[in-house]
């Protein structure tokens, strides 16, 4: 990371040249550079990340189901630097306490997501979501749930970030209501 400091104010329109050891790395106007005033993405509004992680079942349903896995993949469309709508489709799996049967289950949920950068540059992002959907437990017709999640967003280059994230997931289901942790990196 390279900070640089100007002895004159910085606009959206103030041209930027950077340079890292005589190779080009950046020409353009200001509001292209994350933290900048006016910053403006200029690559694709749409981004598709997926994350791998654990389930940690919390409550009453953790008497009867451990630990598991999950696999998800979101769309999200950028609407500002700050916020985005996310759209996520997974698969939850837990395995019994008594060691003899599994439960999956698959859901699609939709919500906002708040991008709050933690460093002048952009590469460090915090975030939070809220989502809220169906979700299909086996042997089950669809029901709602809902999950909210915090993490960071790393990049590791334009195009590539790692994320980091924590949720928790609850299904309405009768008679039980299925809560969780789900945590994962992306």
């Amino acid at each position: 990371t390279y900070t640089a400091y100007s002895a004159v104010q910085a606009t959206e329109e103030t041209q930027v040249s950077i340079s890292v050891k005589g190779s080009p790395a950046f020409k353009g106007p200001a509001r292209e550079i994350r933290g900048m005033p006016g910053y403006q993405p200029t690559g694709p509004d749409f981004k598709l990340p997926f994350g791998l992680g654990i389930t940690a079942p919390v409550g009453d349903f953790a008497d009867t189901w451990g630990q598991g896995f999950l696999i998800e993949v979101h769309g999200e469309y950028e609407l500002s630097q700050n916020f985005a709508i996310n759209l996520e489709g997974g698969l939850y799996t837990f395995n019994s306490v008594a060691g003899d049967s599994s439960l999956s289950i698959a859901g699609l949920a939709v919500g906002p997501r708040i991008n709050l950068p933690l460093n002048n540059t952009g590469s460090l992002t915090f975030f939070v979501d809220a989502n809220a959907g169906a979700y299909f437990p086996s042997g089950e017709t669809g029901t709602f749930g809902f999950n909210a999640g915090a993490g960071l967003a790393i990049d590791l280059s334009p195009k590539l970030s790692i994320l980091p994230e924590v949720s928790y997931y609850q299904i309405q289901t009768d008679p039980t209501v299925i809560s969780f942790f789900g945590f994962g990196v992306g």
